[in-house]
């Protein structure tokens, strides 16, 4: 399974309420839950319930949301 990618460059909201953002997308689209959002170290927040890692690849405003933990990043780049 790849990343679901979310983009908020919105700069009134705060890292914790775009990753919300993020997340609710991501249920809407696939109907479950995720465990993990890989942000950037700008946006880097703790998120009740979420596992929430910072990855250099990621850009800042950029979240990339997922169900499984354990997958590698080596997915998204080879898609």
């Amino acid at each position: 399974m790849q990343f679901f990618m979310w983009y908020d460059d919105t700069p009134h909201k705060t890292a914790a309420e775009k990753i919300q953002a993020a997340v609710a997308a991501y249920v809407v689209r696939f109907t479950m839950n995720p465990e993990l959002v890989l942000v950037n170290i700008v946006d880097f927040v703790a998120v009740a319930g979420l596992q929430v890692d910072h990855d250099r690849k990621v850009p800042p405003n950029t979240f990339w949301v997922r169900i499984e933990k354990n997958a590698g990043l080596e997915e998204v780049a080879n898609g």
